[in-house]
């Protein structure tokens, strides 16, 4: 390669290299504004967020990803016929979860059942949301044959809907007579909650309290501002409702009161009246 290959060569090098430098620039004067060609919203994630598009509002929003949460139980225990927790690894030392995201979770349970003794009647393991003292509709339920030594591992989902930050769930196990003995053992009692891709669905835009972005209202073209900057496209009806609280009109196309209406004929009609009666003589 001669000299003029290699200045050429560095020349295209040089060009590339200065392509280069502009786009790196452009990104930094971006930011996070765009990501794809696509607006951003200038909200940022939060902890455990990330940027998702949403098509409806044709931008990127910060929403919580996916989140799986389980608690195993590390001590066996012994039924009796109130509710009882279950040791173990969660919150409390007990088979127990925080979720710390508001909306729809899914939560499944998986309690290791067994009738050691005959007479215990029914196994249940029960959810319980937020500590209420009643249980979750729904309930793992084993009904053991009148034989002792009868044991299963049994499952049930809810649909948690969780409407603050941090809400417990709990599991905890009964059984339903009062005679024999059994137990929720450490093998396979779990409790499992997911929300997002493959669990529940994150539902924090149900309440207009969560939304995040509104005070762009470039991306609500469709709304009325409060302010008056934004006018009507369309003729408006109220639907026989009324416009209250008007003030009198000053330029020829705004609208008028009833009352400024009423004290406009009344002026009028005295004007009239007293043109007419200055031009009539009486006599006695």
């Amino acid at each position: 390669m001669n000299v003029e290959a290699l200045e050429r060569k560095l020349a295209e090098q040089q060009e590339a290299l200065e392509r280069l430098r502009e786009d790196l620039e452009a990104i930094q004067r971006m930011g996070t504004s765009r990501f794809q060609g696509r607006r951003a919203a200038s909200t940022k994630p939060t902890d455990k967020q990330v940027y998702m598009w949403d098509e409806s509002a044709g931008k990127w929003e910060p929403a919580t990803g996916a989140q799986i949460k389980l608690s195993r139980a590390t001590s066996n225990l012994t039924l009796s016929q109130s509710a009882q927790s279950i040791v173990g690894d969660g919150d409390g030392s007990k088979v127990r979860l925080v979720l710390p995201t508001i909306g729809d979770w899914e939560v499944k349970a998986f309690c290791d059942l067994d009738m050691a003794v005959a007479g215990s009647g029914i196994l249940f393991g029960e959810l319980f949301v937020n500590d209420s003292g009643s249980a979750e509709s729904g309930r793992v339920q084993y009904i053991p044959d009148a034989a002792a030594s009868e044991r299963a591992t049994v499952g049930q989902v809810w649909k948690v809907t969780v409407t603050a930050a941090d809400t417990p769930v709990e599991l905890k196990a009964r059984k339903q007579n009062a005679g024999g003995t059994a137990y929720a053992y450490v093998t396979s009692t779990v409790l499992v909650a997911s929300i997002g891709i493959g669990g529940g669905s994150v539902a924090a835009a149900s309440d207009h309290g969560g939304l995040t972005g509104l005070g762009d209202s470039s991306d609500h073209a469709y709304a009325t501002l409060k302010d008056g900057t934004r006018a009507f496209t369309g003729e408006q009806s109220m639907g026989t409702n009324k416009l209250t609280n008007v003030v009198d009109p000053t330029a020829n196309q705004d609208a008028a009161t009833k009352k400024y209406a009423d004290d406009a004929v009344k002026r009028e009609t005295h004007i009239t009246l007293a043109h007419s009666i200055s031009g009539i003589a009486f006599s006695s």
